[in-house]
């Protein structure tokens, strides 16, 4: 693999991106740390355009690669990526665009990236995030644009080796809640031998069905019970999954299409009837 990352779009050196591929080699543009930027999706639509045209400009052939289509489908993402000679990753939202990254699998295909010989990573801000990881093993392949990116960049390998938002997969301190978007609460009451399977549906269950739910979710989350009112209370729920979607109708929808592939993937991590509540987001502060 091999880089080139700036701090801002494509830094003061394309001609030297140019150089990087052939010419008309596949680029996937991922413009995954942007989709926080839903309440005005023109914006977002508006950059994609604009750095897809760039990229053509040089003589590659672009096309968008959202996670989101690949959300639990990590298989076929592996196959997309395995089409393309490249990816450019813009920035953004680093929270959003490592959560978007978990979820597809890209997290795991990335090593497998890394050992392609000549696949071009290139992005800037959030964008560098996940080629920090990679980049030790391919430090004579790195092309860093400007002393920005050089301090940014090292900075984020030094931080590494803690707990940052680049190896997290939590979003707590991203903006993802907005008024008018709907929550869909799944709620496992606890009681007299059930059982749950916690890391079968952090793993499993929630990514399928996020992927099923395809571009309408926004995020989700999940919560695991550890006490009632007071901590020697008998906790209520052993676990509740929260699905954050923009169209409660489309929800029904993926939902209705896939019941039974999820009614069967329940019974291999439960034998709780979960109970279900949609409301809609109606106040934030």
């Amino acid at each position: 693999m091999i880089f080139y990352l700036s701090s801002y779009k494509f830094g003061n050196e394309v001609e030297k991106l140019k150089t990087m591929l052939p010419t008309t080699s596949k680029i996937g543009h991922i413009n995954n740390s942007r989709d926080w930027t839903d309440a005005n999706p023109e914006i977002r639509a508006k950059h994609q355009r604009e750095e897809i045209e760039q990229l053509n400009q040089l003589g590659f052939i672009t096309e968008p690669l959202d996670l989101k289509d690949y959300f639990g489908r990590q298989g076929e993402l592996k196959i997309k990526l395995s089409q393309l000679d490249g990816l450019w990753v813009s920035g953004g939202n680093t929270f959003v665009l490592r959560q978007a990254m978990m979820l597809s699998g890209f997290d795991n295909l990335f090593e497998e990236l890394k050992l392609r010989k000549g696949f071009l990573y290139g992005g800037y801000s959030a964008g560098i995030c996940l080629s920090a990881i990679g980049v030790v093993m391919n430090i004579k392949h790195l092309n860093l644009i400007d002393t920005m990116i050089k301090i940014k960049f090292f900075l984020l390998l030094f931080a590494l080796t803690g707990l940052i938002s680049c190896k997290s997969t939590q979003l707590t301190h991203a903006p993802m809640h907005e008024i008018g978007m709907f929550k869909v609460a799944i709620l496992y009451p606890n009681g007299e031998e059930k059982t749950f399977d916690m890391d079968y549906y952090e793993k499993k269950h929630m990514p399928m069905v996020a992927g099923f739910l395809g571009k309408n979710l926004k995020f989700y989350e999940i919560d695991k019970g550890i006490a009632g009112r007071t901590p020697t209370d008998k906790v209520p729920f052993v676990a509740i999954g929260y699905f954050y979607c923009y169209d409660v109708a489309k929800y029904n929808e993926a939902i209705a299409q896939n019941r039974d592939v999820i009614v069967n993937d329940i019974k291999k991590y439960t034998n709780i009837q979960p109970i279900i509540q949609i409301s809609e987001i109606k106040q934030l502060k």
